[in-house]
């Protein structure tokens, strides 16, 4: 499986409401329940899960976000039930894979995947551009209650951009584009900024 490293991933929780990925007169592929805090991760857990479905299935990720399930045979993704579809950027109810003319049916997402973002202008400085942890343990010494949280909440996290463009900035401006999951404004909606 190939994975780009986006230039900013805030953790994506994945839960009972958004894990369904169907997969049409095949089943629904379950991705497992939990806080992914890279891409990688997110998508070897829809790799196995589909897997578990049929055999054969790997999922690729474009150096702008853009999701890509393959198989050797056909199929269609059905976004009616698909929960986890708009999570890895698939908005369309139904999607046919497309034979790329010698072994594959590969099915690209219409958007790139939420909680990565891939911006135009990198950033011009990033205080912390690799974490190396993604759990911590703070121990309550008053109580003796340990609690685990995540790398990002106890790590302040500085970064700085010479321009972006306002899909990259607002929600309300992806709409107007074609670019979706990609505004800073959800960084601030998950309390990952």
């Amino acid at each position: 499986m190939s994975v780009v490293k986006p230039m900013v991933f805030w953790p994506l929780t994945i839960d009972s409401s958004n894990r369904a990925f169907i997969i049409a007169a095949v089943g629904t592929a379950n991705v497992a329940t939990g806080v992914y805090v890279d891409a990688a991760t997110l998508m070897a857990a829809l790799q196995t899960a589909l897997n578990a479905l049929s055999p054969g299935f790997t999922v690729t990720v474009s150096s702008s976000g853009i999701v890509t399930v393959s198989h050797a045979a056909p199929f269609t993704m059905t976004g009616s039930g698909s929960t986890f579809g708009p999570v890895a950027g698939y908005y369309n109810v139904d999607q046919a894979a497309v034979f790329n003319g010698s072994s594959a049916y590969l099915l690209a997402a219409d958007f790139q995947h939420q909680n990565g973002w891939y911006p135009q202008v990198p950033p011009r400085e990033d205080s912390l551009p690799i974490l190396d942890r993604a759990m911590n343990v703070v121990t309550r010494a008053v109580s003796g209650q340990t609690k685990f949280v995540l790398e990002e909440e106890v790590t302040n996290r500085i970064l700085t951009f010479a321009w972006l463009a306002p899909a990259y900035t607002f929600k309300a401006y992806e709409l107007l584009s074609t670019e979706l999951n990609q505004a800073v404004e959800r960084w601030f909606e998950s309390g990952y900024a």
